[in-house]
């Protein structure tokens, strides 16, 4: 019956220090996907700076025309020009990847404040936790003080 008490006593401590580590394991698990959203968002921000350089390049672009003198011919090259689809154009182009790069950032600012608030909320259950355990471990010792003394004291006579 002696070697069953033991076990349980160690029984507890075991289960503790699991949970224990179990916490340390999830708190650098958020960690690393933290820095690997991080990561994530500086790749996209510097892919949102190319583009909008890109596009700022794009637009500042001077067309060059070599002298005309002959209005029909002018015609002509401003029809060859006009036919050119703006919806097609580079700009509108690299315009929608800018906007599917920056929506991707936003997404990933979301991933991250939901894993904020589940850091977040797995700290406060792991100090919740433990304020329950000193509450309940001071809580014995306040009523059961006498008997904690005169145990104390019966073992020391004995000693």
């Amino acid at each position: 019956m002696g070697g069953l008490s033991g076990q349980d006593q160690r029984g507890p401590e075991t289960v503790d220090n699991l949970e224990l580590q179990y916490y340390e394991a999830q708190l650098e698990l958020y960690d690393a996907k933290f820095e690997i959203l991080k990561n994530e968002e500086l790749l996209l921000v510097a892919q949102i700076d190319t583009l909008r350089r890109q596009i700022k390049e794009l637009k500042e672009e001077v067309v060059y025309y070599d002298v005309c003198e002959d209005p029909e011919e002018l015609q002509s090259l401003s029809q060859t020009a006009a036919p050119l689809d703006p919806t097609h154009s580079p700009v509108n182009h690299l315009g929608r990847r800018l906007q599917q790069l920056e929506a991707k950032r936003g997404n990933i600012c979301a991933r991250r404040a939901y894993l904020r608030n589940k850091k977040d909320q797995c700290v406060e259950a792991n100090e919740q936790k433990h304020r329950a355990a000193q509450h309940s471990s001071t809580h014995f010792t306040q009523h059961h003080g006498v008997a904690l003394k005169r145990e104390k004291r019966r073992e020391e006579e004995e000693r």
